[in-house]
């Protein structure tokens, strides 16, 4: 079952570092990366941007940094340009249109998960980073023993249901993942981890009620963000974002206090 990235747009709202905001953690690694570079005027670039929701807080949160982002949806790249938030965006596909040694700092969030050849996407990283320039990415380890719906496939529930709602292709391990990275000529520098219990409660639940969007549903695609705002757009909308953002908190803290501790949920950063 193919995903239409044509049909529903990934990434159009804002992240931020409130930890009321499931993409606190995330952002705040990012800028912590970027805070390590010793340059300034720091040019960074994030692949797979979809709406623009990391490459457009880092603008926001960095003014001084020069960003660009890319992505394989033109319906995606319209919504981000329409916002003027200071990024220049593109077109890419398999083949990044920069030129060698062009980046400081690379960015491919819950991407390689999705694509056919993550090989190649990763050369790809290397080659348009500059010497010594940072790759950080985030993927969901669908894959690792840690995660829950790893187990709950192994005894038969939710099959293919991340595969089928969110076109993740590649379930692998952590391991498998930093094993391929590494093999491809970066350098590992840091990894920490997120969604540990809470957050993966919250996960499961996700995908079950997007199953459930999909089969009432069965020609729209839908992504997690459509569906949640249709959800506080509703009767009970006020009481329901209430409740997600004080999971989001304890999600957050959880975070903050287990990071070092594997989960699913891998960040990590490399240098070339």
């Amino acid at each position: 079952m193919s995903y239409n990235y044509e049909q529903v747009v990934w990434g159009s709202n804002t992240a931020s570092l409130s930890f009321t905001s499931a993409t606190s953690f995330r952002l705040q690694n990012i800028l912590a990366a970027i805070d390590s570079l010793p340059n300034k005027n720091v040019k960074i670039l994030e692949i797979g941007c979809g709406g623009g929701q990391f490459i457009r807080a880092v603008k926001y949160y960095r003014p001084d940094t020069i960003c660009h982002g890319c992505d394989i949806s033109q319906v995606a790249l319209e919504k981000a340009r329409a916002l003027k938030d200071g990024v220049n965006y593109d077109l890419c596909g398999d083949k990044l249109t920069y030129a060698d040694q062009s980046f400081d700092l690379v960015l491919i969030l819950d991407v390689l998960e999705h694509v056919e050849s993550p090989e190649a996407m990763v050369s790809e990283v290397k080659r348009v980073l500059k010497s010594n320039g940072l790759f950080f990415t985030f993927i969901p380890c669908e894959g690792d023993y840690t995660n829950f719906i790893f187990w709950l496939q192994k005894f038969g529930l939710l099959k293919n249901i991340t595969r089928q709602c969110a076109g993740h292709i590649n379930q692998w391990s952590r391991k498998k993942w930093i094993t391929l990275i590494e093999s491809l000529g970066l350098k590992k520098v840091k990894v920490n981890y997120s969604e540990h219990i809470i957050g993966q409660f919250l996960i499961v639940f996700t995908f079950i009620m997007l199953r459930r969007q999909a089969q009432k549903f069965p020609n729209k695609e839908v992504n997690n963000e459509e569906f949640y705002a249709a959800a506080y757009s509703s009767v009970w909308g006020r009481l329901f974002k209430l409740i997600k953002n004080c999971v989001n908190i304890l999600i957050n803290v959880e975070t903050r206090l287990l990071q070092r501790v594997p989960s699913s949920n891998l960040h990590a950063l490399f240098k070339k």
